[in-house]
Order: C-alpha cells, then structure tokens, then sequence
C-alpha cells in the first residue's frame, strides 16, 4: 500500500492506494473506497476508470506526476489539478480520556497540561480504602486537560484527564 497527501482544488486529501490484481487498484480518499480500472492504451499516458459510492471519474496520469481529474462525462465539468507530494500524511492526534478505575479521593495529581508523557507514566493518585492506587498513562502523547484535582471525590468512569495521544 502507498499512502499520499494530495490537493485537489486547494483542498488536500489522504490517498492510500493498494494494488487488487491485474489492472484493478484499490484506492481510498478520506477514507472512502474506491475500485479504480487502469488502462494504459490512451494517449498521453495511463487513465483511469474510478467507481464507488461516488460518481465515476477518470484520471489521465501524466508521466510528472501530474493527474488532470476529469469526472465522465467529460464534456460535463470542468478540469481540476491533482497534485501528488512526497511529504508523509500528518499523524492524527487523538483524545483519549483516562477514567478512574475505582471510587475514591484524588490524592495528588503528578502531571500538568501540556506535559509530554509515554504509557505507564505516573498521571496521579487515588486514595481508596486507605489505600493509595497509580493511575499511569494508557499511551504516549501529551496532557491535554486535568479534570479532577486533589482532594475531590470520584466514582468508578468519572474522567480524570485528557490525553492527547500521539497518532500511530
């Protein structure tokens, strides 16, 4: 599989592209499948057919890596500019919210927003039939926002911090 950034009409798109057999490929925009036919016999370089759950389309692919997309009928739209780059899709961040696993009293909190830490780092404490339990990171990544403080009650599932994980 390969993956790019592509712009279309000033807006960039994640591509991944995998190969299904013969002339078929596999290719997905934003997260939507498609089955793309590739034909190499026009002029000009390769074309390909697109079809999924949006309308087809066809790419002439020029051999700079170029691709003018001209949606079928051709005589219906007008040209855009697909433009392929070199630079590696941006990670996605996600935010994991860290739950407390048991009821109790925050204890201390060991982390600051904005704190950069890797799983199993100590985020805070919780007090629990005299008792003092770790609560340590899921994931790598970076706190996003502390929602309990020391000295306050929580249940079992109240969140206690945001965590912004780092993308895999």
């Amino acid at each position: 599989m390969m993956k790019f950034v592509i712009t279309v009409n000033g807006a960039r798109r994640e591509v991944e592209v995998s190969p299904e057999g013969g002339n078929l490929l596999s290719v997905k925009v934003n997260g939507k499948a498609y089955s793309v036919k590739v034909d190499s016999s026009t002029q000009g370089g390769a074309r390909s057919e697109m079809t999924g759950s949006a309308p087809a389309a066809a790419f002439p692919i020029g051999a700079n890596g170029a691709a003018g997309v001209d949606p079928l009928p051709p005589a219906a739209s007008a040209q855009a500019l697909v433009t392929l780059s070199e630079e590696p899709l941006v990670k996605q961040k996600s935010i994991r919210v860290v739950k407390s696993p048991l009821p109790g009293v925050v204890s201390s909190v060991e982390v600051r927003p904005g704190q950069r830490v890797e799983k199993g780092t100590l985020l805070m404490y919780i007090e629990s039939m005299k008792m003092l339990n770790d609560i340590v990171s899921p994931s790598n990544g970076r706190v996003a926002e502390i929602m309990k403080s020391s000295g306050e009650t929580v249940n079992i599932g109240d969140p206690l911090l945001k965590l912004e994980e780092d993308g895999e």
